[in-house]
């Protein structure tokens, strides 16, 4: 990098953050008992009314009451209501949180309640709703008291929190207060099976008491550390963050790394929390995270936070595999045999890439090969859609997870080459062969723009918010072009950080950067449930013949002499290409046509109307017909009606066709029970 340029990254990247409005601080001071699996103490908020309107209801967050049994919300959608086994086998499996005594400013609540804001669930005991004794003016500060214990699940289900042997991990395990939108309404809806969170912004601070043999993985950073007989208290805290979690283990081996990038505003230090002491883990794990710092620095600004946590939890943990939380994920690697029974969490994984249960065969080795930087790198990702930018994730999961998606694609072919999923031979397959050989009808169920808990299901949420996502953003990129696809999104980010936009914030803002037909295409692809398919109809190319029949002259009938320089013996060919454009989206494709003497023809469509036609005239045969050479449409629900032979073609494996049988050989693995 030139001086020049590096003194202008400087310059870009050392401004200081958007400033952002401090809605809600918390203090906790917790006690941890490991043969409990629980945590008691006490936290004190300090919360903001941001709205125009006197609050006289708090409504909380009690994640963990999802696991106190199965008639939670969480749990009949993970069953779709069938008990084929009980989910809980001993009084210790169940996990909850109970409050006790409340105050708001030295009062007591008047009222508290169960509410069920989003399928009037009885049995939900996720959201909790206190009726105050005085309420909370515009503008005004309420110090709120909470005492609470939690007790964490065991890893029955995909539970992101809960408890393996002496593994514990505290993901959503505190009384949590929801979001008061700027008109005055509570936006606390209950904890839904494919559902993530949404939360103010503000300062954690944790106090945390617990025996002396643990190590503490956490969000935030260690302030202090006081030892007193077998146990100890640590000092934490975490700022400019909507959320802390933390795990505590005594085998943790912790290795660190510190990653500084001057030209790019990069210094941070990276923490790993590992269950052994593998090479081969430790450089995969510090090698993704040291190239998502650097790649989210060049795209978007640097990471803003001093320190960065991934916990690579044990084997029987890996129901909190694949998370990620403000300053902190969790890892993830692929077993090779079946885990064991404590393991049964890693059933049902939410992440879409991530294998985390049952056999894997030896010989699928080449798939396995990035798994672990796809899921380090992918969740580091997150800190930026979903830590610092913070949208709502129950109401648009696409926000983050397909931007956080779109940017593993590239960054994991950036950084490893395609074929980060597979390679073999001339056998490869990445993220995006994957999330484009996965479309089908089924998965065009439902708009992308849709709550979590609506989608018709699990499927459908996963690829639509993940990976149909994706695609759109790729699209868009290809449409757009390279450089100024890259300054918007980074224009999205430093506009929109530490503010809770929402989707149609992005697409006006794309509109501004890259013009309206972004913005007509991300409202048709993304809230209307646009798609597009491009089909090679007919195409024809023969020899031209000598004119024939009866011409005119003048007004007398007779044979017209042939026209001057034209020749029977066919060496001009007569051409035409048939298209056909189903779906609603209506986007420019590039059409090339290939001659049987290696010479080629490029034609536009801008995409509108049904149907296109090209009539054109050769000195040489048409052989071969394909529609979006370049892959630039990634929504074209099928690509394989893009090509038209007219001669056989190349009898070598083209690298497309040779992804397209890796990807349906992946396919097939995702059905079979291995």
């Amino acid at each position: 990098m030139k001086p020049t340029a590096s003194l202008l990254f400087l310059f870009l990247f050392s401004l200081p953050l958007r400033p952002y409005e401090k809605v809600v601080d918390y203090a906790f001071r917790v006690s941890f008992s490991p043969e409990s699996h629980r945590v008691t103490g006490q936290e004190t908020i300090l919360w903001k009314n941001t709205s125009n309107s006197p609050v006289g209801e708090l409504l909380f967050h009690l994640y963990m009451n999802a696991f106190r049994n199965d008639e939670s919300t969480f749990f009949r959608e993970s069953s779709g209501g069938v008990k084929s086994r009980p989910l809980f086998a001993t009084p210790d499996d169940p996990g909850w949180v109970e409050v006790g005594g409340v105050t708001v400013d030295g009062e007591p609540e008047t009222k508290r309640a169960f509410v069920q804001p989003d399928d009037g669930n009885r049995g939900d005991r996720t959201v909790l709703a206190l009726t105050l004794k005085r309420p909370v003016l515009p503008g005004a500060t309420a110090r709120i008291i909470v005492n609470f214990t939690t007790k964490l699940p065991r890893f029955v289900v995909r539970s992101r929190a809960g408890y393996a042997k002496d593994f514990f991990f505290f993901g959503q395990w505190f009384p949590k207060l929801g979001v008061l939108e700027k008109e005055g309404r509570w936006n606390c809806h209950q904890y839904h099976r494919d559902s993530e969170f949404y939360a103010d912004f503000g300062d954690f601070t944790l106090e945390l008491t617990l025996p002396q043999e643990y190590i503490l993985a956490s969000t935030g950073v260690l302030q202090s550390a006081r030892v007193g007989g077998k146990r100890k208290t640590l000092l934490v805290r975490g700022e400019r963050v909507h959320d802390f979690a933390w795990a505590v283990y005594p085998r943790f081996r912790v290795f660190r790394k510190r990653v500084r990038l001057p030209s790019l505003g990069v210094d941070t230090e990276v923490l790993l929390y590992t269950y052994n002491n593998e090479r081969w883990a430790r450089e995969k794990y510090m090698d993704a995270l040291s190239w998502g710092l650097e790649f989210s620095a060049r795209r978007f600004g640097p990471y803003p936070y001093t320190t960065f946590t991934v916990v690579d939890p044990p084997p029987e943990a890996s129901g909190c595999a694949g998370m990620e939380y403000p300053t902190l994920i969790t890892g993830g690697r692929v077993p090779v045999v079946d885990p064991p029974p404590e393991a049964s969490g890693c059933a049902g994984m939410e992440y879409p890439t991530l294998i985390t249960g049952g056999r894997v065969p030896s010989f699928l080795g080449p798939l396995t090969g990035r798994v672990v930087e796809m899921v380090a790198f992918h969740e580091f990702m997150h800190q930026y859609f979903y830590g610092m930018i913070g949208s709502n994730e129950f109401e648009q999961a696409w926000l983050d997870e397909g931007f956080t998606q779109f940017c593993e694609i590239v960054g994991m072919d950036e950084r490893y080459g395609p074929g980060s999923l597979f390679r073999a031979g001339p056998l490869f397959l990445g993220d995006r062969d994957s999330a484009v050989l996965s479309m089908n009808s089924e998965s065009l169920l439902d708009p992308i723009d849709t709550p979590s808990w609506r989608f018709s299901n699990g499927g459908s949420y996963a690829f639509n918010s993940y990976q149909r996502m994706g695609l759109v953003l790729f699209t868009l990129k290809n449409l757009a072009g390279e450089e100024p696809f890259w300054k918007a999104m980074r224009g999205y980010y430093q506009r929109y950080r530490f503010s809770h936009p929402r989707g149609r914030d992005f697409i006006a803002h794309m509109g501004e950067s890259l013009g309206a037909w972004a913005a007509s295409f991300l409202t048709g692809a993304v809230q209307e449930n646009g798609w597009v398919d491009y089909r090679v109809d007919r195409v024809y190319s023969a020899p031209r013949r000598p004119s024939s029949g009866l011409f005119e002259s003048g007004f007398s009938p007779g044979k017209a002499p042939a026209k001057k320089g034209e020749k029977s013996s066919g060496t001009l060919y007569d051409n035409f290409i048939s298209l056909y454009r189903f779906g609603t989206l209506e986007l420019p494709v590039n059409v090339t046509a290939l001659f049987a003497d290696g010479n080629r023809r490029f034609f536009l469509w801008d995409g509108s109307g049904k149907g296109k036609r090209f009539s054109f005239a050769s000195s040489s045969p048409l052989a071969r017909v394909i529609v979006d050479p370049e892959g630039k449409i990634l929504l074209d629900r099928d690509r394989r009606n893009n090509f038209f032979f007219l001669e056989p073609p190349p009898s070598k494996i083209s690298t497309f066709w040779a992804a397209s049988l890796a990807g349906l050989f992946t396919a097939l693995l995702n059905v079979l029970p291995l």
